[in-house]
C-alpha cells in the first residue's frame, strides 16, 4: 500500500513539476531514445526538439500525467519520418545515378535513342492525365512522398489520393501497353 502512495505521489509531482525540470529530465533521455532509431546524433537532437516544440505547442491537449508517453510518441513518428525522407533521397540519388549512367559513353545511339524515346512516350502519357491523378503520380514518384503526405498537401482524403494514383496508373498501363503493341518490330 505505501508502494502505491508513492506512485501516485509521483504521478502528482509529474503533472505539477515545471517545464524547465521536465525538460531537463526527458531531453538527454530521449535523445538518447531517438539516436537509437537514427543513428545519427546530431538528426537525433533536432528530432528532440521538434517533439519540445510540439509539446508546447499542445500543452493544452495533454494531460500533464501522459505528456512523456506523448513526447515519446511524437519523436518516433518524426524519426521514422526523417529516416524515410532519408531513404526516398538515397533511391532518388541511385535513380539519378542510374539515368546518368545509362546515358554515358558506354551506351550505343541506338540505345540511348530508345531510351530517350521511351522518356517521351512515358511524359506524353503523364500529359494526358486528368490533373488531380497527374498530381499524385508527380509528388509519389518524382517526389518519393507518401499518400499520406499527398493527402495532407492536396487537402484530399487518404482513400482518394489512393484512388486517384491507382486510376493514374491504370491510364499509364493502357496507354504505353497500347503503343508497345502496335510498335513495329
Amino acid at each position: 500500500m505505501v508502494e502505491r502512495n508513492s506512485q501516485s505521489d509521483a504521478s502528482a509531482d509529474a503533472v505539477n513539476e515545471p517545464w524547465s525540470v521536465f525538460f531537463a529530465r526527458e531531453s538527454p533521455k530521449l535523445t538518447r531514445f531517438v539516436t537509437g532509431v537514427l543513428r545519427d546524433a546530431d538528426a537525433a537532437r533536432d528530432v528532440a526538439q521538434i517533439a519540445f516544440a510540439r509539446l508546447l505547442e499542445h500543452q493544452d491537449e495533454v494531460d500533464p500525467a501522459a505528456r512523456r508517453a506523448w513526447l515519446y510518441r511524437v519523436a518516433l513518428r518524426e524519426a521514422l519520418n526523417q529516416r524515410r525522407k532519408a531513404e526516398r533521397g538515397k533511391r532518388a540519388r541511385e535513380r539519378l545515378f542510374w539515368l546518368r549512367a545509362t546515358d554515358g559513353e558506354g551506351t550505343s545511339v541506338g540505345d540511348r535513342a530508345e531510351l530517350e524515346e521511351e522518356r517521351d512516350r512515358v511524359r506524353q502519357a503523364l500529359e494526358k492525365l486528368p490533373d488531380a491523378q497527374r498530381k499524385v503520380v508527380e509528388m509519389r514518384i518524382y517526389e518519393g512522398q507518401t499518400f499520406a503526405q499527398i493527402a495532407e498537401a492536396l487537402n484530399i482524403p487518404l482513400g482518394t489520393a489512393l484512388t486517384r494514383m491507382r486510376a493514374a496508373l491504370g491510364r499509364l498501363r493502357k496507354t504505353l501497353g497500347d503503343h508497345s503493341e502496335t510498335k513495329p518490330d
